[in-house]
């Protein structure tokens, strides 16, 4: 919905090459903002951002907000991305109020 009172951020397991496609394609079909994140990017409420492929996404605190730090980290069960480190991160900021939903398994 446009009035979505929290970011998103989607790990999908997609080569690096069609993360920005899928950003893209889903930005063309939502009321919302869909973009595939970069590292540093202030994650703003009402938007959904795509992590993008081989690369671990986590959030963090900042001074000017929740940020998004993308780096080549190590796998997590022979994963990158891998949500439980994204996960991981968002229970360390939100605790109790973090909210996580696991779609499907690996799509690759």
């Amino acid at each position: 919905p446009e009035d979505l009172a929290i970011p998103v951020v989607v790990v999908q397991h997609l080569p690096r090459t069609y993360t920005g496609y899928l950003a893209a394609c889903l930005d063309s079909y939502c009321d919302i903002a869909v973009r595939e994140v970069q590292n540093g990017d202030k994650l703003e409420a009402g938007a959904v951002y795509i992590a993008p492929g081989g690369y671990q996404c986590e959030v963090s605190q900042s001074a000017t907000g929740i940020v998004a730090c993308v780096h080549r980290g190590p796998r997590e069960n022979d994963m990158r991305p891998s949500i439980d480190v994204l996960f991981r991160s968002a229970a360390n900021i939100y605790g109790s109020k973090a909210l996580g939903i696991l779609l499907s398994g690996c799509g690759i």
